[in-house]
């Protein structure tokens, strides 16, 4: 049944399929999720009703550095978490800009309050030259997001081994 519905086109490719087209090794996410395709399709499909990437598309556009560097922490999180590689390395060189915001000391103090107070100078003073690089580096992240949301609306949702029994 499953290779009749995959053939006639209703299902474009499996979860196996779907990290061979980002280049991931299937297996290691296989493991992490416990053995069951059922538990990645549920997360990916969780992933794409996420509202990270809109919260960072949000912080981007208002110029917020800190927001930007909790919502991009947040995004390389989730997408290292489930092997989406491509997308949480991109993350990763935002996340890494707006952590030092390009200057000497890390917004990232131990003391919570001193990281406040600069995170709020950095926002306040972000310059057109930090700005493009991280509007830069957001182009890089929304177009990897975009192309995985796509591929993940093209693995099936029933779990293959399963179904090639019936």
């Amino acid at each position: 049944m499953f290779r009749e519905r995959f053939n006639e086109g209703k299902y474009k490719m499996t979860a196996k399929q779907f990290y061979e087209q980002i280049g991931q090794e299937y297996m290691e996410i296989y493991e992490r999720m416990t053995g069951s395709e059922a538990l990645i399709r549920r997360f990916l499909k969780q992933f794409c009703e996420d509202g990270t990437f809109s919260a960072l598309e949000k912080a981007v556009e208002e110029g917020d550095i800190k927001q930007i560097f909790l919502e991009a922490h947040t995004l390389k999180g989730l997408s290292a978490n489930l092997g989406l590689k491509p997308l949480s390395e991109k993350t990763g060189v935002l996340v890494e800009l707006t952590r030092n915001n390009d200057r000497e000391e890390n917004i990232l103090s131990q003391d919570y309050t001193r990281a406040e107070e600069k995170c709020a100078e950095n926002s306040a003073g972000m310059n057109s030259e930090d700005y493009e690089k991280i509007t830069g580096a957001f182009a890089e992240i929304r177009d990897a997001y975009q192309k995985i949301v796509k591929l993940i609306g093209e693995v099936h949702e029933t779990d293959h081994t399963d179904t090639m029994l019936q």
